[in-house]
């Protein structure tokens, strides 16, 4: 006895069309797709199958040079933050539990080749048995409608269809197939494929199918193929992924297929918020056109495959996470809020919705930590971290109840946001400048309270070597100076940076470069015209001159360039100098210099003639130079037979051109000076002088 069958199937152009809507909702389902992305190095791996017959185990080899290999078996789309948790070092898998109709499922490997991350992707098609994709209907206690679409799942050369041990045929070609049967309910359905070659089929026979009545049942009937939208994550603040679940409809007519609404969360649908038509069952992806704003899906038919009213699924919405920012020593977050109504109607007999949320937060990669939260939360306050650590949040929101007689349930999830304390860059620390100490070793300070809400750990000194700044010295908070114990050989440049307690590294500061003192024969000190302050000129210089014997300052001599020259008529045998820098700014502040210590010169000459005339111009000979200094000091002028003419035993003294009262001849004359000085030092000097009138 043949069933009675109503079979329709669609014009040839509208088929491939079918098959091809079909084919673009699969791939929907990677669409935010770390296997699409470039930017990571190609990892490669094995799979042991392509195609798995459960209750087989799925094994994979890597085939790359990849270390640290991890996997992800089911890999739904997860960024790379979520893909790094949910990786496991396990090299196999077992479907069983997992896959109940037959899925193309993607298996990502995520590792290390070089120091970058390597991403490689697989598709896998897994069966737990021979069972097709297809979809069935109850419209009266009498009626079942069942639909085989055409789909890449569905690459069987025949299908047998079994309702209450009726069983009828058909073939690939028929694809898409819909039969409406009339037989009591409940019902006991079997749809199978079969493969001319057995060895390409699973041996696992197909499980029978207990097809329920229509009756209304306290809580709303379950359907498995009503149309709900059981997922909907935010990708990105502006792209939304969702699984739709549904019946196959083998008509080609606009109202019999699924229409997709997406609006505004707190308004109310109307025919501008359709966004997608004629989508079939499957995965997909929806741009967001406001990330402030949470948006509600739901999909809608005008036609039910048994041509009844319309149908549609509950509406299920989008939670924008809005932020996670850190206030010390917790991260504050905050979303839209769920809505606690079903298209903003109240609970009645045809329409009740519960809510459950939680926050997901993912620790440094590895550890998952749940939060739960009451249903009509919006905000949370997260002190349970370690701001050393990376924190990703995202929130679910579980979703049951009843819409139009039936039952749902959907998962929303937000979009996810990571952040990471110690990858935040502080900003740099101000009033930075250089000085040198009297024992000449240079120390660079600052200001020791910077404008940043998270307390100092360490202070660290980078120093110039060679054009580049390297690290040189730490030293724990708190203090406003770091030193840099080398003695002064040259002007040294630095910068300063700040570690505070969540191991964030600010930015270093701007370079200060200390003050070098130089002496240059016979009286000049010199220095470098780089700048010790941060954030300041210069405005003055001023050469401390210090107390040969007390050690204390004893004259200041004001200078706007880099050059000083030197008295020494206050110093016997040493001299002692240093440099204060005064910047232009106000309040003012102060670098000094490295100190220097010069030998006090002994220089006497005479000059080379002198004219005795009266005209009060170079009428004496007369010695120049620093006299002060001296011990003892005999000038003797001999002529030019070698006799001694005149002799002058104190430096202040000169000679007037006279021999014993009288004028003296023009001509040449010797001279010896000899003098020793206050430091022991003996100067000893013989030449000619020559007198003209």
């Amino acid at each position: 006895m043949y069933l009675n069958f109503s079979i329709y199937t669609f014009r040839k152009d509208f088929k491939y069309l079918f098959l091809a809507i079909l084919f673009f909702s699969f791939q929907k389902l990677k669409s935010q797709d770390l296997c699409q992305q470039t930017s990571y190095a190609k990892g490669d791996f094995d799979l042991s199958s392509l195609t798995l017959c459960l209750p087989q185990i799925l094994t994979v080899t890597n085939t790359s040079t990849a270390i640290s290999v991890k996997y992800i078996f089911d890999y739904q789309g997860e960024d790379i933050d979520e893909a790094r948790f949910l990786a496991t070092n396990q090299a196999s898998f077992n479907y069983s539990s997992r896959v109940k109709r037959p899925e193309i499922i993607t298996v990502l490997q995520i590792g290390d080749i070089n120091g970058k991350t390597s991403i490689a992707c697989k598709n896998l098609t897994v069966r737990p048995s021979n069972v097709p994709v297809y979809s069935y209907t109850t419209c009266t206690n009498n009626n079942l409608v069942v639909n085989l679409p055409q789909n890449p799942l569905n690459d069987f050369d025949e299908y047998e269809i079994s309702i209450n041990n009726s069983v009828t045929t058909i073939t690939q070609s028929q694809l898409p197939f819909e039969a409406i049967k009339n037989t009591p309910l409940p019902a006991q359905l079997i749809v199978q494929g079969k493969y001319l070659d057995p060895a390409k089929g699973c041996q696992t026979p197909v499980a029978v199918e207990n097809v329920s009545s229509y009756l209304a049942s306290l809580g709303g009937i379950e359907r498995p193929y009503h149309p709900n939208i059981s997922k909907l994550r935010l990708d990105t603040p502006t792209k939304a992924s969702f699984t739709f679940t549904g019946a196959y409809h083998a008509s080609n007519q606009t109202t019999d297929q699924y229409k997709l609404y997406v609006y505004p969360s707190g308004s109310l649908p109307n025919p501008s918020s359709v966004t997608m038509v004629n989508i079939l069952p499957g995965n997909y992806t929806s741009i967001i056109s406001d990330s402030t704003k949470s948006y509600c899906f739901f999909v809608k038919r005008e036609t039910s495959v048994c041509g009844l009213v319309p149908e549609q699924s509950a509406e299920i919405c989008t939670i924008p996470l809005k932020k996670a920012a850190f206030v010390p020593y917790r991260y504050d977050l905050e979303w839209v809020k769920y809505p606690s109504l079903l298209f903003g109607l109240g609970s009645s007999g045809l329409s009740n919705l519960s809510i459950n949320q939680q926050i997901m937060r993912i620790e440094n990669s590895s550890n998952l930590h749940t939060i739960l939260l009451s249903s009509n939360a919006f905000t949370h306050s997260d002190y349970t971290i370690n701001c050393k650590k990376k924190y990703c949040y995202r929130l679910k929101v579980n979703t049951t109840g009843q819409f139009d007689f039936f039952k749902f349930t959907g998962q929303s999830i937000s979009n996810m946001i990571c952040v990471d304390r110690s990858a935040i860059i502080p900003n740099a620390t101000s009033e930075v400048y250089v000085s040198t100490n009297p024992n000449n070793q240079n120390a660079v300070f600052f200001n020791k309270q910077p404008a940043w809400p998270i307390e100092i750990d360490r202070w660290i000194l980078y120093k110039n070597d060679g054009g580049a700044y390297t690290k040189f010295d730490s030293l724990s908070h708190p203090t406003d100076f770091v030193s840099d114990t080398s003695l002064v050989s040259k002007s040294e440049s630095y910068k300063i940076s700040y570690v505070d307690k969540c191991e964030s590294q600010s930015i270093l500061s701007d370079s200060v470069a200390s003050t070098f003192l130089s002496f240059r024969e016979p009286n000049q000190l010199t220095w470098n015209i780089e700048l010790p302050f941060d954030n300041s000129g210069i405005g003055l210089y001023e050469v401390l001159y210090f107390n040969e014997n007390s050690n204390t300052i004893q004259l200041i001599k004001q200078e706007s360039n880099n050059q000083h020259e030197i008295s020494f008529k206050e110093y016997d045998l040493k001299a002692k100098f240093r440099l204060k820098t005064i910047s232009d700014d106000s309040p003012l502040s102060f670098s000094y210099s490295n100190t220097i210590i010069v030998d006090v010169p002994g220089s006497l000459n005479l000059p080379n003639i002198f004219t005795p005339n009266g005209d009060l111009i170079n009428d004496r000979l007369a010695v120049k130079g620093d006299s002060d200094n001296l011990l003892t000091f005999s000038l003797e002028i001999f002529n030019r037979f070698g006799e001694k003419i005149a002799q002058i035993s104190n430096p202040k003294e000169s000679w007037d051109g006279r021999i014993k009262g009288k004028v003296a001849s023009v001509g040449i004359y010797l001279y010896r000076l000899s003098a020793i000085l206050k430091n022991g030092e003996t100067l000893t000097k013989d030449g000619i002088i020559e007198l003209m009138r």
